[in-house]
């Protein structure tokens, strides 16, 4: 059986587009996609090598410059 449900993993989906959505809208900062990391996340970029914790993940998403205007790759199926 998975571990979340389907309704849970939609719901999560559709927070992660609304988020997209805004940003690509110059509403707010990608930075924001942080948001939808635990507290303890580890994201590892390939480029930037790994940020350990939604802080530090925020972080990057701010010093990278993957953020600034113009921005809007990210794709999500």
């Amino acid at each position: 059986m998975a571990k979340y449900s389907r309704k849970e993993v939609e719901k999560a989906v559709e927070a992660l587009h609304h988020i997209r959505d805004k940003a690509s809208a110059g509403e707010i900062g990608w930075e924001a996609i942080a948001d939808m990391f635990t507290e303890d996340a580890t994201y590892i970029d390939p480029a930037w090598g790994r940020f350990n914790g939604r802080d530090a993940i925020r972080q990057f998403l701010r010093d990278s410059g993957l953020t600034g205007e113009g921005f809007s790759h990210f794709e999500f199926g």
